[in-house]
């Protein structure tokens, strides 16, 4: 049954970063197995999981069933609940699931993983019609793409830092030219901010790659201007510097709109929000412009002001709380051992929690899933090493 496992751990780290049904089905397998395990083998350590980081995830859960039942619509809201339940089968089902299993084969499955994704967003991009308006995205949106090169590329310099000269390292470099590429390819400038935001944290606490850091930060500054000069029909730099630099008249800061409404929505309803999945609800009582063509919108493309719109001041401190507690805990392992597997959850999580300054990632189920992979996989190996 151990084998049946660790298979489907296998079989998950492979397809993560290709499709969320693929994943879904994978956990699915690994649930399975870890029941079989449990019923026939060496009982999983269930209470383990719940250490700071998983009883914060689980208040965060128990928020937004209260948010969803006190909302303007909690029809809406009840109807997404499943996407927070998501996170919390995630946590509580990998972390057991990794402390039976051997881990030495999951590196080697994300790569095959991110190299698939990476190699078919290039040739996608390579054969477009209009290489400045299209952006490699593989299987999912851009934006979602560019952020999972970026947790990737992450996790590729995290293990290429523990290997030793060799085939091992040589394919560790193939592997970050080509997430890079993918990364610059996706024109996807909020996951450039989460990589430099991920690479600074790993250099504070990785003694040998301090004196890299600024060139890490300057490479992914230069690889964000690339991005924005790549999108013609999109760039900020491009469009500001033609004398669009106002709200409402240049589409670039239409995100600014978007903010504005989730701020006026947390004032209407500050305790509570308007309830989960309900910004689209409330979104056209404050705005009465279309926005980027379109008359309503269901992100306000920043976890932070959208948890406030949505949740009201439970719900951010509920978040906030799970956010510190997977910080400090993903800080203290690499203090205690800087092992691939610690230092690639501490950069992910600064990253993950980065890009959420422009997007609203936490609920890409997704995207969410492989951070918290990456997570659980680290609390995993610091366990087996006590």
């Amino acid at each position: 049954m151990l084998l049946a496992l660790e298979s489907s751990l296998f079989l998950l780290a492979l397809v993560l970063p290709i499709s969320i049904a693929a994943t879904n089905m994978a956990l699915g397998l690994v649930t399975a197995a870890l029941i079989a395990v449990s019923i026939s083998g060496p009982r999983p350590e269930w209470r383990k999981a719940w250490g700071p980081a998983g009883a914060c995830l689980g208040l965060y859960c128990a928020v937004s069933l209260l948010t969803s039942l006190t909302g303007i619509s909690p029809a809406i809201s009840l109807h997404h609940l499943p996407k927070d339940i998501h996170k919390l089968w995630v946590f509580c089902i990998l972390l057991p699931a990794l402390r039976l299993s051997a881990m030495r084969r999951l590196p080697a499955a994300l790569a095959l993983g991110f190299s698939f994704v990476a190699i078919y967003g290039i040739v996608q991009l390579a054969l477009a019609w209009n290489v400045s308006w299209m952006r490699a995205h593989a299987f999912v949106h851009p934006v979602t793409y560019g952020e999972m090169m970026a947790l990737g590329l992450l996790g590729g310099l995290a293990f290429l830092s523990q290997s030793r000269p060799g085939p091992t390292r040589r394919m560790a470099g193939i592997f970050i030219l080509l997430v890079t590429t993918a990364l610059i390819f996706s024109k996807t400038r909020g996951a450039l901010l989460g990589l430099a935001a991920g690479l600074a944290a790993m250099a504070w606490l990785h003694p040998s790659w301090r004196r890299w850091v600024k060139w890490g930060i300057l490479a992914a500054v230069l690889g964000w201007v690339a991005q924005d000069l790549l999108r013609h029909d999109a760039s900020l730099i491009l469009s500001i510097s033609q004398g669009s630099a106002a709200v409402g008249t240049n589409p670039q800061l239409d995100r600014f709109i978007l903010w504005d409404a989730a701020w006026r929505m947390f004032k209407d309803h500050p305790w509570l929000g308007v309830g989960p999945s309900n910004y689209r609800t409330a979104f056209t009582g404050y705005v009465s412009v279309l926005v980027e063509g379109e008359r309503t919108w269901g992100s306000a493309h920043n976890l932070y002001l959208h948890q406030m719109a949505e949740r009201g001041l439970l719900g951010l401190t509920a978040l906030l709380a799970l956010i510190t507690a997977l910080l400090v805990r993903a800080w203290q392992r690499v203090r205690q051992n800087p092992d691939a597997w610690a230092l690639w959850a501490l950069g992910a999580t600064v990253a993950f929690f980065a890009m959420n300054l422009t997007e609203n990632a936490f609920q890409n189920e997704q995207l969410t899933t492989l951070f918290l992979f990456s997570w659980l996989c680290a609390e995993a190996a610091a366990a087996k090493l006590i």
